[in-house]
């Protein structure tokens, strides 16, 4: 009896139990049916949210895409350059070139950090059946310190659900700043190599970036041990990427005068690379041999540096041919310089500065300034061109500090001398000044503002030496297609150093040049041909050849840029577009060294060089200026690459 009112309990104590959980089920089943619709609303926003934002990237790399490809194929350059017509980029990053230029303000061009919108572009293009991106696409202009620097492009991309429709959404917005690469990124860039050049291993040495458009061909070194040879990337298209005749496959890209074991850095019958013996060609080993997807193409002529300097499209064929030079007669050095309203004192420098014809000397030189405590390291010193053209001379001064221009001047055409000194400080306006005077005389031309540093000649350069200050880019003419006519040249007679850079090696005590450490002076210069002049009595090269070698080199600091697209003198090493040595085979023989960049389209003759240290010419050594990795010289040639220098991404939606 006591068993089966035990055994009742217990069944009533699991009904209750059955219950409990019966309920607790409920809850949570109820629970899990009120969440889920939430929980898909919130997985089905989150899948919105990634596809809104790869959406938006994908506007970002559709427009660098299309810039690239734009300058890559070199047409339609800022054609209808407005604020609201069709934008594109031009193959050397110079604005404008269209009847339609924009239009600098005078806030702009007076201020000493600036920025102005100068174009922009707006498109769409749908991604998936109801995501589109929308993007913005601008070119601003700047100022930095009174001088005009390289444009940036601003890209701002915004996913869009349903674009067009009533119930249209903004999802995700991606904003970019990307900034133009130029050929001054490269140590050494060569468009077009002889087929029978080699670099001997033993002895050749680039320490910044390597690019040839042509195959890679390597000398191997007598042994594998030592330096590299190669300092930094060195790169070659994929069509160029030569193919081992054994393996039957592009193992590295190179082409190797050697196929014994011994000979090659990696195993002939494998390909595997022996990382000991390719720390020997570059550092970091095969990893920095690249191929790139296609040419780096080079500008098929000069024309925008030529706008950069006019400030606006020049019309006609070149040479473009003006009324009156900045003095108004014909008896003075035709120099023009494009101006613009100031409401100051002197009209404000519109652009850069413009010469018409051949220049017999342009000599550079950075005087201490007037209070006498200028060193050639401080900021306390002005830069000085002085020009011969013909009988006629001028000398352009930048002030950078200050500059006084005596009493008796006669000042932008007036007829009255001044009765007293004119002093110009660069602290009056934060934008500096730049004085022309005609020869010795006593006519002056002031401007307000240090120009955009672009200096362009339709001519020929006889001359060109001296000592450097600011940043500019000094550009002759070059041609496009197959004529020649207007293929200038920029010849070298004389060292060309910086005022910022000491030439004296501390540790050798010698005139050997040092690395630039800042950006201060830059110097680009860009032509058809950059030549060293020739040594002879009629025409003396200073200093001579022969007094020059490895121990007292001619220095060259520089960005050089010498050679076009379409060259037909492509195939030549003598007549090309390069940088190369005038009568290279007659005198005797010398020596250059080059600190900062080179960009030759065809690979010139420099000399020629005996088995016992004989030889005519130049022989010559290479030192890269890793500050062009950043910032090259104003308006300075640009491949068809850009860096994004910034990358954001804004919330911001509408539900």
């Amino acid at each position: 009896m006591m068993r089966l009112r035990f055994s009742r309990r217990r069944r009533g104590v699991a009904l209750v139990l059955t219950l409990f959980f019966m309920i607790l089920l409920y809850t949570v089943a109820s629970s899990y049916y009120v969440m889920i619709p939430a929980e898909m609303r919130s997985a089905v926003r989150l899948q919105d949210d990634a596809e809104a934002f790869y959406v938006a990237d994908s506007g970002i790399s559709d427009a660098l895409a299309q810039m690239e490809y734009q300058v890559n194929t070199d047409h339609n350059n800022f054609e209808n350059y407005t604020t609201s017509g069709t934008f594109w980029v031009a193959s050397n990053g110079v604005a404008p070139i269209a009847p339609a230029n924009p239009v600098l303000s005078t806030q702009f061009l007076n201020a000493a950090d600036a920025r102005q919108l100068v174009a922009n572009k707006t498109y769409a293009t749908s991604v998936t059946a109801r995501l589109s991106y929308e993007v913005i696409l601008e070119r601003w202009a700047f100022k930095q310190g009174g001088l005009r620097v390289p444009d940036a492009y601003r890209v701002v991309s915004r996913a869009v659900r349903d674009r067009g429709a009533p119930t249209s959404r903004l999802r995700r917005t991606v904003t970019s700043w990307c900034i133009q690469k130029n050929f001054a990124n490269y140590a050494y860039f060569v468009d077009r190599l002889p087929s029978d050049i080699w670099l001997d291993l033993n002895t050749f040495r680039i320490d910044g970036p390597y690019h040839t458009n042509n195959r890679v061909m390597l000398s191997a070194p007598s042994n594998w041990s030592g330096a590299s040879s190669f300092k930094s990337q060195l790169s070659m298209p994929q069509s160029m990427a030569y193919t081992d005749p054994n393996l039957r496959r592009v193992v590295d890209g190179v082409r190797w005068n050697s196929y014994s074991a011994s000979g090659l850095p990696y195993e002939p019958t494998t390909g595997v690379i022996n990382g000991d013996r390719y720390q020997r060609v570059i550092d970091g080993g095969v990893e920095r041999v690249h191929q790139t997807a296609a040419p780096i193409q080079l500008p098929s002529d000069s024309g925008r540096l030529e706008a950069a300097a006019f400030g606006s499209n020049v019309s006609g064929s070149v040479p473009y041919t003006a009324a009156t030079s900045a003095f108004g007669t014909a008896s003075s050095v035709n120099l023009h310089v494009p101006t613009a309203s100031s409401g100051g004192s002197y009209p404000a420098m519109g652009a850069g500065l413009y010469f018409q014809g051949n220049l017999d000397q342009v000599t550079l030189s950075a005087p201490a300034a007037a209070n006498g405590n200028a060193t050639s390291s401080d900021d306390n010193t002005n830069a000085v061109m002085t020009v011969t053209q013909g009988s006629y001379t001028a000398n352009i001064t930048t002030v950078y500090e200050s500059l006084t221009v005596p009493a008796g001047a006669l000042i932008n055409g007036s007829t009255s001398p001044t009765a007293s000194a004119t002093n110009l400080k660069f602290s009056d306006n934060n934008v500096g000044y730049t004085v022309v005077r005609d020869g010795t005389s006593n006519r002056y031309r002031i401007y307000q503002g240090v120009g955009n540093g672009a200096i362009f000649v339709d001519g020929n350069i006889n001359g060109l030496r001296g000592v450097n200050r600011g940043r500019k880019t000094i550009a002759t003419a070059t041609d496009t297609g197959s004529s020649t006519s207007n293929d200038k040249k920029i010849y070298i007679n004389g060292p060309i150093t910086r005022a910022d850079t000491p030439t004296l090696d501390p540790s050798t005590g010698k005139q050997t040049g040092t690395a630039p450490t800042g950006v201060r002076d830059q110097l680009g210069l860009v032509s058809y041909a950059v030549r060293m002049k020739r040594d002879d009595v009629t025409n003396p090269f200073v200093p001579a050849r022969s007094a020059t070698s490895p121990n007292a080199p001619v220095l060259l600091y520089a960005a050089i840029f010498a050679g076009r697209g379409g060259d037909p003198n492509a195939t030549s090493n003598l007549i090309g577009g390069g940088m190369g040595t005038d009568n290279y085979d007659v005198g005797t023989s010398g020596h250059f060294s080059l600190f900062g960049s080179l960009t030759e389209g065809t690979r010139q003759v420099k000399g020629t060089f005996g088995g016992t240290g004989g030889g005519t010419g130049y022989s010559y050594e290479y030192h890269y200026d890793t500050n062009f990795s950043a910032t090259a010289p104003p308006f300075f040639p640009g491949t068809s690459g850009f860096r994004m220098a910034s990358w954001t991404e804004d919330a911001v939606r509408q539900e």
